[in-house]
């Protein structure tokens, strides 16, 4: 695909229970809103503001109540008909809350003047702070919401004290000359006007909650122990109906039940990866090596006091009470059950987590490991859920790459494992512990695409080892067999789905396209489209006719009737007639009933092709396929049973694929394919005038007098409609 082509695709996932096709249909619209809902974190909510009881009055603050941000950029966008803001998600519940709509107003055209712009979403100034309007807006209620809203893009998103002079190729990007205005300091902090808008709110409101839309590390110290600012939601970026999502949240209209993913900490200097974040635009050194995320903050001394919020946090709108019912080590895995009741008075979810301990040897360990997890359903007041969080040993193993105990090998050390279960990498008791006898290789590898440069990496104790440095490894080399072009034709994905095997990057035929969904256009059916209908109603509405019929064993009555397993004796004889099958079925001593073998083995060709086709006919349907189907006929039989095939499909639509230029010529519209390209299109008139490749073919096959004669008609007496 080219760079932004995705922005035409529609992908057609099958997301239903069943395999339903749901996407962009109401059914996707309810998933994608439920499923930001799942993932939103409540990091705040002191004094029980939240969910907002049901007639509370706000005034809503921040571009970003109507500047919303659906995905990030490149890979993390996200392709959607439309999008809903927080302000709009707060429309959406009448019964629940009314806006200031004077303070909106105002918000809602400072936003759509900067996109007018060129302004793109998340990449806007706040505006200057309406103060007339916000004493009106107080007037009105003692309760604001705070939206802040932030695209993040690769390369220019974070800003640190330690970053040195970029390369003139990135100091001329458009979107970081961009980003210098709008966030000076990064988009990590508040801006100037963020600051300020935020101060003069807490100053006017004695109720505060704050909507975080954006889509990864920002800053929280500016509300994690601010008392003025009572409850906040990190609602990340949540696709076209995130901003339903969030306002439900708030409402009451389901429980936060979201964790965080990484650790929040207190500036973006605590991050061990801001040392060396642009150092270089083409490289980027992990001095940290594995203690990544959570890992280092809970492991490196003293790294715990710059943590704001832990991993694995995040609150409810009830309360939940666990009980341990059992922990134990079985066959190589460790299992933990759970009891967790809702001890508060709203429903709602819970997130039970498990954390691992390995013991310090010789080769590094974080502190702690998450090494299984579990949500409950939705839990009514005092309801109680068993939950069981499994955990392999071998997962716990370390990697020694340098063979301090086994080279290229995973590796469990002796000493003691430890298991704690909670709520957060924080919020954990023991619950169980093993001792490791001795070393214990669980995976022996083979090095290959090693790292070669990088000089030095980061220990428990917060100390530095070197590493050897050797030759850069080989840019071509790679593990993963390419398949040959020979077994690659650009069109299947079963091959591209080969485990370990990757296809040629270009397509095998010239000009042929990778097998995928299309990028524009749609097929419809009844002016539905067929991406919106359930696999098995969309089947039940077709009836497909292969090249080489298929017959399962039974009896003629049986295979006619397949598709329609309540139809009548009558519906069975006109299909038969209908497809010239009668002829044959009435030589035979049972009739109907005369028996067929696995795969029609004991029937000829041609009436295997007849009983196919009577099969189709007899299922009714609204769409007939017919792919080369006629090409076993004898030219008598398929004139017959074409006219005879016209009449009873007026009312339906005929696809038929042929070889045969007497089997489509009265067709409303042939396409003329050449080495899978199409060549020609029209009616067989149309072509013959028109399309050399059609003309050659028709007069191979047809006389003078049968070519003149189909003209002539141009399909007036018998119009098969395709």
């Amino acid at each position: 695909m080219e760079k932004w082509q995705r922005s035409l695709y529609q992908p057609n996932l099958p997301l239903g229970a069943d395999g339903t096709k749901v996407t962009a249909s109401k059914a996707h619209i309810t998933l994608s809103k439920e499923a930001a809902k799942e993932g939103m974190v409540l990091l705040k909510n002191n004094e029980s503001l939240l969910p907002f009881q049901a007639g509370t009055k706000l005034a809503l603050f921040g571009k970003g109540s109507f500047d919303y941000v659906k995905g990030g950029g490149g890979s993390g966008d996200v392709t959607v008909a439309y999008t809903t803001n927080l302000y709009e998600g707060f429309k959406k519940l009448p019964e629940k809350v009314e806006v200031y709509e004077a303070l909106s107003d105002y918000y809602r055209k400072e936003v759509e003047k900067q996109y007018e712009a060129g302004a793109e979403p998340g990449m806007t100034v706040e505006p200057a702070f309406p103060e007339e309007t916000a004493k009106k807006a107080r007037a009105y209620t003692d309760t604001a919401v705070i939206c802040i809203s932030r695209f993040s893009g690769e390369g220019w998103d974070r800003k640190s004290s330690y970053d040195k002079e970029m390369d003139e190729s990135v100091q001329t990007d458009p979107l970081l000359e961009k980003a210098e205005r709008i966030f000076p300091d990064g988009d990590f902090y508040l801006t100037k006007e963020e600051s300020a808008m935020v101060e003069q709110v807490q100053q006017l409101f004695p109720k505060v909650a704050v909507v975080m839309n954006v889509g990864g590390m920002v800053d929280t110290d500016w509300f994690a122990e601010n008392e003025k600012i009572q409850a906040v939601l990190m609602a990340w970026q949540g696709g076209m109906e995130g901003g339903s999502a969030a306002a439900e949240l708030l409402c009451g209209v389901g429980s936060p039940s979201g964790k965080l993913s990484d650790t929040f900490a207190k500036k973006l200097e605590d991050y061990p990866s801001s040392e060396t974040f642009h150092e270089s635009v083409k490289y980027v050194d992990y001095k940290e090596d594995i203690y990544v995320g959570y890992r280092y903050f809970e492991t490196i001394p003293g790294a715990d006091k710059a943590v704001n919020y832990p991993f694995g946090y995040g609150l409810s709108s009830t309360t939940f009470e666990r009980a341990l019912v059992s922990a134990e080590e079985k066959q190589g895995v460790i299992r933990v059950r759970v009891n967790v009741t809702n001890t508060g008075k709203y429903p709602g979810k819970e997130v039970m987590q498990l954390y691992a301990q390995a013991p310090q040897g010789v080769l590094g360990k974080a502190k702690r490991v998450l090494a299984a997890f579990e949500k409950t359903r939705l839990l009514a007041q005092g309801e109680t859920q068993l939950l069981t969080l499994e955990a392999p040993v071998a997962q716990l193993a370390s990697y020694d790459d340098l063979g301090k105990i086994q080279k290229s090998a995973y590796v469990l050390e002796k000493g003691k494992y430890q298991f704690y279960l909670g709520t957060s990498v924080r919020e954990t008791e023991q619950v169980f512990c093993f001792t490791m006898p001795e070393d214990t290789v669980t995976e022996q590898l083979t090095a290959k695409l090693v790292p070669t440069s990088l000089a030095e990496r980061m220990l428990s104790d917060g100390s530095f080892e070197k590493l050897p440095q050797s030759e850069p490894n080989d840019p071509d080399y790679s593990a993963i067999k390419r398949v040959p072009r020979e077994e690659s034709d650009g069109f299947s994905p079963a091959v591209r789905a080969l485990p370990g095997h990757q296809i040629w990057s270009q397509p095998y035929k010239k000009d042929a396209h990778i097998f995928m969904e299309v990028a524009e256009g749609k097929i419809t059916l009844d002016g539905i489209d067929i991406r919106d209908i359930k696999q098995h109603d969309l089947r039940e509405k077709l009836g497909y006719v292969p090249q080489k019929g298929v017959l399962f064993s039974g009896n003629i009555a049986s295979n006619i009737m397949f598709g329609n397993q309540d139809g009548t004796e009558e519906e069975m004889k006109e299909a038969a007639e209908i497809a010239q099958a009668t002829e044959f079925i009435e030589t035979k001593p049972e009739g109907y009933e005369s028996p067929i073998a696995q795969g029609g083995s004991n029937v000829s060709g041609g009436q295997k092709q007849r009983l196919s086709i009577a099969r189709a006919i007899a299922k009714h349907p609204q769409v007939f396929i017919f792919d080369d189907s006629f090409s076993a006929l004898d030219y008598k039989t398929d004139v017959t049973l074409r006219h005879a095939l016209a009449e009873k499909t007026r009312e339906s639509t005929v696809l038929i694929v042929a070889q045969r230029i007497s089997t489509i010529l009265h067709a409303e519209q042939i396409l003329v394919l050449d080495d899978g390209k199409i060549v020609g299109k029209g009616t067989h008139a149309e072509l013959l005038k028109n399309c050399e490749v059609y003309r050659e073919i028709a007069e191979s096959q047809l006389s003078r007098a049968e070519l003149e004669s189909a003209v002539q008609t141009d399909g007036k007496e018998e119009k098969i409609h395709g």
